[in-house]
């Protein structure tokens, strides 16, 4: 099953797509638990549940009911280099990675994994060696 999540492009059309499709298990009464990262929303991670309002399109997330504990980065590599080092390197630091068509590895962590080494790891990947840019979809709690 999938659930629509509808986005906003900026000034230079980003994101490449007005809508992202997103693996989902149906609950029940307009409920969805989310089973896929998303590449480009912001604010939901896997493992949180949505409600959704069935349309003739598709099925549309409305709001977050239930926030997951997960948290979501989204990694970048620089100048157009393989999605796979960075998904293999998140992996091993028991994140949940998977390359997208889009060039970016989406990484999400869960609440078993300690958030600042990640952190520290995604700051140095973008500031100090320069092998990615990144953003938070969902940013972690800390503290």
């Amino acid at each position: 099953m999938h659930v629509l999540i509808a986005l906003e492009r900026d000034e230079d059309g980003y994101p490449p797509v007005d809508a992202e499709e997103l693996d989902a298990v149906d609950l029940g009464g307009g409920r969805f638990e989310l089973v896929s990262a998303p590449a480009f929303a912001y604010g939901i991670a896997p493992g949180d549940v949505l409600r959704a309002e069935e349309r003739e399109d598709g099925i549309w997330a409305v709001e977050v009911v239930c926030s997951s504990a997960n948290w979501l980065a989204r990694v970048i590599p620089r100048a157009g280099a393989s999605t796979a080092p960075a998904a293999a390197e998140f992996g091993r630091l028991g994140c949940i990675t998977r390359e997208s068509p889009f060039g970016l590895v989406t990484v999400v962590v869960p609440p078993k994994v300690p958030a600042l080494p990640i952190l520290r790891r995604l700051y140095e990947g973008q500031d100090d060696s320069e092998e990615w840019y990144f953003d938070l979809g969902v940013a972690p709690e800390l503290g």
